[in-house]
């Protein structure tokens, strides 16, 4: 036979807070707690504020890794997409000079109409890819400023890395000084 510690509550009362958190309401209380049940209650209680604690801090390590990689992930498509802005106006410069040499050159019987209507299409063709290119960088460019929080406005010039402070993080720490109970 094992003897169990409890906690006797037979006195009239309007309201009864045990050790567990748990609280009844009646004129007239009479329990026999296990005293091994309330700490166990207290424990678990105490296991699942220790999981939510560390559920909460998961999901914000998480959040900040998800939210520094699509930061990162914007920033060098930023600078992809210069780059191939750069290499599509080099060749539109390219073309317009291939244009501007089968014009003289068909003006003088050199080459072909087919020639140069290939010189002008390739030229015509460029111009279109290299505006597409510009109008994505725009919106990327965009998003990219949405992302870190700044105004429309706002100049960005994509120079060395990337080593920045997440608006969360400021967030946190501005709410850490402000409230002192956290």
């Amino acid at each position: 036979m094992v003897t169990v510690p409890c906690v006797v509550v037979t006195e009239p009362t309007t309201r009864a807070v045990f050790a567990s958190g748990v609280s009844a309401k009646s004129t007239f209380v009479a329990a026999v707690v296990p005293a091994s049940e309330i700490v166990f209650e207290d424990l678990l209680l105490l296991s699942q504020s220790e999981a939510a604690a560390r559920t909460a801090a998961s999901d914000y390590r998480s959040t900040v890794t998800d939210f520094r990689a699509a930061v990162y992930t914007s920033y060098f498509q930023l600078i992809l997409l210069k780059e191939e802005i750069a290499l599509l106006e080099r060749q539109v410069r390219s073309a317009a000079d291939r244009l501007d040499a089968a014009r003289f050159d068909f003006d003088n019987g050199r080459i072909s109409e087919y020639e140069y209507l290939s010189a002008q299409l390739s030229y015509e063709e460029t111009n279109p890819l290299a505006a597409g290119k510009r109008i994505e960088y725009s919106a990327a460019l965009e998003q990219f400023r949405l992302l870190l929080g700044l105004e429309a406005d706002r100049q960005v010039e994509l120079t060395g890395g990337l080593d920045f402070e997440l608006p969360l993080e400021r967030i946190i720490r501005r709410t850490e000084k402000e409230r002192e109970d956290l």
